[in-house]
């Protein structure tokens, strides 16, 4: 039975009063960029830059070269998230900590119909920028103090309002099943959780086992269902018929694409940060890990599809003075090299 239906029928089960361990973070706080495709095919990034963690944006341009970093405004803790709405306009959501009184909010600001961008707006109190469904339709944040979800679902009148997802003390991770409805994952003392959608609403949080010391889920939909990774003592572990581990040891949390042909490539860093590595889903299971030649990072990389169906993938060097971008050079194939675009960038990671 594949993950996605027997993950289905378990959360009816239930999951009630699990407290949140000391020691673990209450949201993952990534530095990499945000990427989205915007309403021309083209991808545009925004990151915080230095020493004062404005965002800043720049925009890719036909023909593949990228037009310069331009300020993009509102302080920012860690990145920012970037929403494609149904019409093909972009949205972006950061966290803003400046204010101590307010305490931690996101602010929220939207693209206009001829591309400009309208004014920052705060979009609710909250402990981390939010994790986007795919389509769009829905954002879930971790709630002020670390201890329940918070999620936000968009109507054809604009965003509702915040409400309570229960319990969760880990950044969550969203995808969406075959069946069209969404799946959502946090961790809670350790323990992976899953929560679906139901034409009825939203099930009960049910655990679905695996490793002990489970955190940073990421979730990604394949034709066949829902697949889940999680990192525990620092190597990846993958969650589709049953457990398995996946990697060696890693830094951060693995980042996931899906090539033009429905299968899935994971992205990590090395748990010594001395290489980047990926390794590609085939016909017949998983091929052998692969890394980039010359390439390092110790932030975990972030990975996009363009608009011809390839992949392209951002890292954060080292040092974090430099975001580098490079793309498959078609769908489902080789990687070309990477083009350095500079910063801004923020050297300190998740």
């Amino acid at each position: 039975m594949r993950f996605a239906l027997a993950l289905s029928v378990s959360l009816v089960l239930g999951l009630v009063g699990i407290p949140a361990q000391a020691g673990y973070p209450l949201y993952a706080a990534a530095t990499s960029p945000a990427v989205a495709t915007g309403k021309d095919g083209l991808l545009e990034v925004f990151a915080p830059a230095p020493p004062n963690a404005d965002l800043h944006h720049r925009r890719q341009l036909p023909g593949g070269a990228w037009g310069p970093w331009e300020p993009f405004g509102q302080p920012t803790e860690g990145a920012p998230t970037v929403v494609r709405t149904s019409s093909g306009l972009l949205e972006v959501f950061a966290l803003d900590r400046r204010d101590s009184k307010a305490g931690e909010h996101i602010r929220h600001r939207a693209q206009r119909d001829d591309g400009s961008w309208g004014p920052w707006e705060d979009f609710g109190a909250a402990a981390s920028a939010p994790v986007v469904a795919d389509g769009g339709t829905d954002l879930f944040a971790v709630a002020t103090g670390g201890s329940k979800l918070l999620h936000r679902a968009r109507s054809g009148s604009g965003w509702g309002p915040w409400e309570d997802f229960g319990e969760g003390s880990g950044l969550p991770a969203v995808a969406r099943g075959g069946d069209g409805q969404l799946r959502v994952f946090t961790t809670v003392s350790g323990q992976l959780l899953g929560r679906t959608q139901t034409p009825a609403g939203w099930s009960q949080w049910t655990p679905l086992g695996g490793p002990t010391d489970a955190h940073s889920p990421v979730a990604a939909s394949t034709p066949s269902g829902v697949v889940v990774f999680v990192t525990s003592d620092q190597r990846v572990h993958e969650l589709r018929d049953g457990w398995a581990e996946f990697s060696e040891p890693v830094t951060g949390r693995p980042a996931v694409g899906r090539n033009a042909d429905g299968r899935l490539e994971v992205f990590v860093v090395a748990g010594d940060a001395s290489s980047l590595q990926h390794r590609k889903e085939t016909a017949s299971g998983w091929g052998p890990w692969e890394t980039f030649d010359g390439a390092s990072s110790t932030c975990s990389p972030t990975v996009t599809s363009t608009q011809d169906g390839r992949l392209g993938l951002f890292t954060l060097t080292p040092a974090g003075e430099s975001i580098t971008f490079r793309a498959q050079t078609a769908p489902g194939g080789p990687w070309g090299p990477a083009q350095v675009l500079g910063g801004p960038a923020s050297p300190r990671c998740e």
